[in-house]
């Protein structure tokens, strides 16, 4: 919708000697100069409005930064006493993940991004059933070696049965 604007120029000031007729005329045109202004700035406003609620997201995409608020870590001892060695590794561990989100977005490597979570989340679960697996042998051994103690005992056993009832005949 194109804009089209009335282009009107105030009346000629009347001269000193003018009727009341003239007055009243050039008063009743200035009004209706100002009413066609009223609806214009309106109008005009009306649309900077929605010119702005459309344009809004992608000007906020594109100069916005979210100031977002400092993430709390979690520190083992007294929050106040900040240079022990855990607490000095976890705030840069944070401040590399916090640098690392950055460059990523800035790059715009969300798959690459996506692909490496991936694959930490891949390796922790390998970890797990490793783990797993080496508990389930661990498991299995000392399964089979109480086995091997109570054939042992039960052949210990077997043998003073044995023993005992040669004794008597």
């Amino acid at each position: 919708m194109p804009q089209c604007y009335l282009l009107v120029g105030l009346p000629l000031p009347l001269s000193h000697t003018a009727s009341w007729d003239a007055l009243w005329k050039q008063v009743n045109d200035l009004c209706a100069i100002a009413d066609a202004i009223l609806v214009q700035i309106q109008c005009d406003y009306a649309q900077m409005q929605l010119m702005d609620s459309e344009n809004k997201r992608p000007w906020q995409c594109a100069y916005y930064k979210e100031q977002k608020k400092a993430k709390r870590l979690e520190m083992d001892g007294h929050l106040w006493h900040m240079t022990g060695e855990k607490s000095l590794d976890a705030l840069a561990h944070a401040e590399w993940v916090a640098c690392m989100k950055e460059f990523f977005k800035e790059m715009g490597l969300k798959e690459q991004q996506k692909e490496i979570s991936n694959q930490i989340k891949y390796v922790a679960l390998a970890e797990k059933v490793l783990k797993a697996e080496q508990k389930r042998a661990e498991a299995e051994v000392e399964k089979k070696q109480k086995e091997e103690k109570a054939c042992v005992q039960a052949k210990k056993v077997a043998e003073k049965v044995q023993k005992a009832e040669e004794r008597q005949w």
